[in-house]
């Protein structure tokens, strides 16, 4: 996040509302990036229970579907300003 935004900074209704989605926006990006550190965290502590313990982290999978889609639709937002995306449909 750049930390600047385009619509300009007066007291209009858009400009606040800008203001408090950018606030939202970026707590949710924190707590995204958290999330993934966590699902790192988790997979080094499984890959390392296995070969030192024989003892993995139990529901594993289930832990790592919990925390992707966690992070797929808080970082959602975040994502969408990054880049314009647009999907093409043929027929």
């Amino acid at each position: 996040m750049a930390g600047s935004s385009a619509v300009l900074s007066d007291s209009s209704l858009l400009s606040r509302l800008d203001r408090a989605f950018f606030v939202a926006e970026s707590w949710l990006a924190l707590i995204s990036g958290i999330t993934i550190f966590l699902l790192v965290l988790l997979a080094v502590v499984n890959v390392l229970g296995r070969w030192f313990f024989s003892l993995p982290v139990s529901g594993y999978i289930d832990w790592v579907e919990q925390f992707m889609a966690i992070f797929a639709f808080l970082a959602s937002p975040t994502v969408s300003d990054w880049a314009d995306i647009s999907v093409w449909i043929s027929w």
